[in-house]
């Protein structure tokens, strides 16, 4: 699955999630678990509770976003320190393979070293999901 299927126009989600080999029952039940546990859209739908009034609160992992200071996303910690890295793959994959004593042979792959947009869209296309994947 590339980020292109990810990405797509509504009405291929289905068709990712075949591609992918994705479980779409197990996939239904863990975003309900999730839902249920974090009220995630019990917090959507109140806007009272948006931060800001511009989002509403994320609570999953919000023990440890407190723990680390966490305000941004992506945010990397690594044996209990942030780890500031380019917004690319292998960098991301530096980052963590560094960590390792022995590193798995995966951190022998190069990936790529296109750096992202912040946002939510293409890699580097910015902050829309309105993007071409070719």
């Amino acid at each position: 699955m590339t980020i292109c299927c990810v990405l797509s126009k509504a009405g291929t989600y289905q068709k990712c999630l075949n591609e992918a080999k994705v479980d779409v029952n197990k996939l239904n039940v863990c975003m309900n678990e999730t839902d249920q546990k974090y009220n995630v859209t019990k917090y959507y739908q109140d806007r009272s509770t948006w931060l800001s009034g511009a989002y509403p609160p994320f609570l999953v992992e919000k023990d440890l976003n407190d723990k680390y200071g966490v305000r941004g996303s992506p945010t990397i910690i690594i044996n209990d320190k942030e780890v500031r890295v380019n917004r690319s793959p292998e960098s991301f994959k530096q980052a963590i393979c560094q960590a390792f004593t022995n590193p798995p042979a995966e951190c022998n792959q190069t990936l790529s070293t296109e750096t992202a947009s912040p946002g939510i869209g293409p890699l580097t296309g910015g902050s829309t999901s309105s993007g071409s994947c070719g």
